[in-house]
């Protein structure tokens, strides 16, 4: 029996999501609502989980190694290595601190 795997799409799992890969391309709340057309109390509402992101706009993250199916899906497939490692070094700080 073939079962598909356990992804994380909820609109909150999105918003971590979108965080990580704000804080993977360096870049500030103001700068990440420039890039992708929208105002700071918008992006907000998308990276707290709090209102799911069009896709006409999440998708201009794939010029950034970003694809859409990370974003919606979590899958990592289809990263970009230097991404995948960014997200795993930044993902494994965070463990770190809340282990600490």
């Amino acid at each position: 029996m073939h079962t598909k795997p356990d992804l994380k799409t909820s609109v909150e799992d999105i918003g971590d999501r979108l965080a990580l890969a704000r804080r993977v391309l360096v870049l500030t709340r103001f700068q990440m609502a420039r890039l992708l057309g929208t105002d700071m109390p918008t992006w907000g509402t998308y990276e707290a989980g709090l209102e799911r992101i069009p896709a006409e706009q999440a998708v201009k993250l794939a010029a950034y190694g970003i694809p859409l199916d990370w974003i919606y899906e979590g899958r990592m497939t289809d990263l970009h290595p230097h991404i995948r490692d960014k997200i795993g070094e930044l993902q494994k700080g965070e463990v770190e601190r809340r282990d600490g």
